[in-house]
């Protein structure tokens, strides 16, 4: 199966529609769920400055076929359509079609001036379920990360806190082998590939011990560096806590000035009228390289760039003003650049089914450019979304 995945672009499309089809005729059991959703967008420097407007209107369909009990087959969709200003630049096209795994699943079906319709192929993996141990093999979620933010564990498929309308977040082309030694402990092997044909391999042990679940890792990532780390997640009476930390340095030097260390922590508690107030803290020992806030925003995520600044302090309030509206209110600091993010978000419980949202994004920081100057730059997101989920 594997060396039919991984090889090419058009045999993969074919190989996955026989794939498909194969198990549905075999499948005892087949679901089939998923989402519309419609969402405008506005992004401006200032109130009075020139706008920039979009709409999304994002499908995703996922489809599992069950031939018994130890077997599952999954392939998920994302269908997007984008209009509006942005999609007038080709460099946004170009943006919206990137593919990180070993096989292209991603293609545009219209790439017009005004209109841009994407597909992509985000999860396709089999999956068998013994008693003691599991295999997936495909594109598939691999998350190791403890924290709710920032997860220097996550070698896989880093994700961005910012991109809150893809909740399912990115999937890997890979192997993965679990083996449980109890209900709260396993040993975890994965191996991916990107689409530089490079392997991350790593390994895990997850053990529940004095109250905490305890994590220790080691990979080797991008066939380049090296990581080491770990975590724990538990409780300190009745505040959740959690701690994660790597430490990566390159396969082939020792060299103190290219190694990273990255460090998070965070607590969060809920009280009795379901106010629910969280922090977390991350450190990164990174080299100021990070020039602007749209380069991080925008550009390719991993483990090795979750943050442009070596302090970074984040904190969140959840209430539900009512049972079928609720708020939440975040907020990011950056010290070393005198940054700021304040992310307030409300949601409204339209039915069982439809929700409607407003989520507001506002960034501010001082970056260097490569003339020396320092300059603050502004960025301020408005979003309207109706989601219907089925």
């Amino acid at each position: 199966m594997l060396i039919i995945i991984f090889s090419g672009r058009m045999r993969v499309r074919i190989f996955f529609l026989l794939m498909i089809f194969s198990s549905y005729i075999m499948a005892q059991k087949v679901e089939l769920n998923g989402y519309f959703t419609n969402m405008q967008s506005f992004m401006f420097s200032d109130l009075d400055g020139p706008w920039i407007s979009d709409n999304l209107v994002h499908n995703r369909l996922n489809l599992f076929l069950y031939p018994n009990d130890k077997w599952t087959l999954s392939v998920q969709v994302r269908n997007r359509i984008f209009t509006g200003t942005s999609v007038q630049s080709a460099a946004f096209a170009e943006s919206m079609n990137k593919d990180m795994g070993i096989t292209d699943l991603s293609f545009h079906s219209v790439n017009e001036q005004s209109v841009l319709v994407n597909h992509c192929i985000d999860r396709a993996y089999l999956n068998f379920n013994g008693q003691k141990f599991e295999i997936t093999a495909g594109r598939q979620r691999i998350n190791w990360g403890q924290s709710f933010v920032w997860n220097p564990n996550d070698v896989f498929n880093t994700y961005s806190f910012f991109d809150f309308d893809y909740a399912e977040k990115p999937g890997a082309d890979a192997l993965r082998l679990q083996y449980y030694l109890s209900y709260a402990s396993n040993v975890e092997i994965a191996a991916k590939w990107n689409n530089n044909q490079k392997a991350t391999v790593a390994m895990r042990t997850v053990i529940n011990a004095a109250g905490y679940d305890w994590q220790l890792m080691a990979a080797l990532m991008n066939e380049s560096d090296w990581v080491l780390g770990g975590a724990w997640t538990g409780n300190i009476k009745s505040v959740s806590f959690t701690c994660e930390f790597s430490y990566i340095f390159p396969k082939d030097s020792f060299s103190a000035s290219q190694d990273l260390f990255l460090i998070s922590s965070g607590f969060s508690y809920s009280f009795e009228n379901s106010l629910m107030l969280q922090t977390e803290f991350l450190y990164a020992s990174l080299d100021g390289s990070v020039r602007s806030f749209e380069s991080f925003y925008y550009g390719d995520l991993s483990v090795k760039n979750l943050a442009f600044t070596e302090y970074n302090w984040f904190v969140q309030a959840a209430y539900p003003i009512t049972p079928l509206l609720s708020a939440n209110f975040s907020a990011m600091l950056y010290p070393q650049i005198k940054g700021f993010y304040l992310g307030p978000s409300f949601n409204y419980s339209l039915s069982d089914f439809a929700d409607f949202g407003l989520i507001l994004q506002s960034f501010s920081a001082e970056f260097t450019d490569i003339n020396g100057d320092i300059k603050r730059q502004q960025y301020n997101f408005a979003f309207l979304r109706l989601k219907y989920s089925f």
